[in-house]
């Protein structure tokens, strides 16, 4: 009996992981691209719609600007203005800011080591993934849990 009540226990966890993951997507989601972008009439909003949606599919890959925008039918330089254009960053910024919010989720609502998350995120080694991390959010990886956790 108490075996069933952990495994239902774990199983909650893990379904509340996943909304919460799911939640979080959809808030950084919106925090990018804001509610009016939906009903964008920009030219280009479905080509950057689909930035974004690829962005979310590959992220862990550490795929370049040049194969994003290859994948789009586009050059660099397109890919660019056209974030420029309609979210006012460089393509290279959304793909941080996706690798980003995975972080701080996964520092924030999971046990994983450094070095798990590091591996997950597609980082070599974990020092290379904490140089990211702090050049981003101007603390480390071990920082920004503790602070989170408090």
């Amino acid at each position: 009996h108490v075996e069933i009540q952990q495994e239902e226990t774990l199983g909650l966890r893990a379904m509340l992981l996943c909304w919460i993951r799911l939640a979080y997507i959809a808030a950084f989601r919106l925090a990018q691209e804001g509610d009016a972008l939906f009903m964008c009439h920009h030219r280009h909003a479905v080509k950057f719609r689909q930035y974004l949606s690829l962005i979310d599919e590959e992220f862990k890959f550490h795929w370049s600007i040049s194969r994003y925008a290859k994948k789009l039918n586009m050059t660099v330089s397109t890919l660019n203005n056209l974030c420029r254009e309609i979210g006012g960053q460089t393509a290279k910024c959304y793909i941080t800011q996706r690798l980003m919010k995975e972080s701080e989720f996964l520092l924030q609502y999971t046990e994983l080591t450094i070095i798990e998350i590091a591996h997950q995120l597609g980082f070599k080694d974990s020092s290379y993934f904490s140089r990211f991390f702090r050049r981003s959010a101007s603390m480390m990886p071990r920082e920004y849990r503790q602070a989170m956790r408090k």
